[in-house]
């Protein structure tokens, strides 16, 4: 299942690349969007009400590995510090460290047990809540990153992000995800849940932190904010 994440991710790279020759574009207002997906706070309970218990521990494995490679692969190409700024991100080494805690059967402290679900109670809710707000930042969830010189030069209406760029994007992310997640789940004979996860998880929307990262380092935030918002809304027909 791993592995599968790591090829939906590797396409979405290669997609973005394309993309962003074919519009003459800058890669690192393109990549994030349309290489990750929204892997946890929409996959995993999806996964977990269509295959139960088994469905969790899939999902949350191929959500790991995506947010792994976010917060490393994926910071290094739109931080201006590249690598330096990935060894800044504590998410790294804490799921560095949960991941070898499990291998070695390290019993969880109990307080430390608590603490964790405690904070999981708030964590979605506090994060669904600043993706929200980081929509409403700019004037339209559908202005491009261009739009101030757009309409300094009388653009007007040219300033919005133009929708065959939404449509082309969110093809590559969510049906080009689809299409790698099920080669890839054949190829390496995965069948049951770990299957279904497979095909399930790989073609969700954009994740809601590509926009709070394309936020923090400047790269296009409008972009990656109209492609959460319209892939999600997409999300409602695709999913089912």
């Amino acid at each position: 299942v791993i592995a599968v994440a790591v090829l939906v991710v590797l396409w979405g790279g290669a997609a973005a690349a394309v993309l962003a020759r074919r519009w003459g574009e800058d890669l690192r207002v393109i990549c994030l969007p349309v290489m990750f997906m929204n892997s946890a706070n929409l996959a995993i309970p999806v996964n977990t009400l269509l295959f139960g218990p088994a469905g969790t521990v899939y999902a949350v494995g191929y959500s790991v590995a995506i947010s792994l490679l976010l917060f490393t692969v994926g910071i290094s190409r739109v931080a201006p510090d590249g690598w330096r700024d990935v060894v800044r991100q504590p998410i790294f080494y804490a799921a560095i460290f949960g991941i070898a805690a499990n291998q070695i059967g390290w019993p969880v402290p109990a307080a430390i047990q608590g603490f964790a679900q405690g904070l999981g109670a708030v964590a979605l809710p506090a994060m669904l809540i600043v993706a929200g707000y980081s929509l409403t930042l700019s004037p339209s969830p559908l202005r491009g990153s261009a739009a101030a010189d757009a309409v300094a030069e009388g653009g007007g209406e040219g300033d919005r992000i133009p929708w065959s760029r939404i449509a082309l994007s969110l093809t590559a992310r969510m049906a080009g995800g689809a299409a790698v997640g099920w080669l890839a789940g054949h190829a390496l004979g995965l069948t049951g849940p770990a299957a279904g996860v497979a095909l399930v998880t790989s073609p969700m929307p954009p994740a809601v932190n590509t926009a709070l990262l394309t936020r923090k380092y400047a790269a296009g935030p409008e972009f990656a904010a109209a492609l959460v918002a319209v892939g999600t809304a997409v999300s409602l027909v695709t999913l089912p």
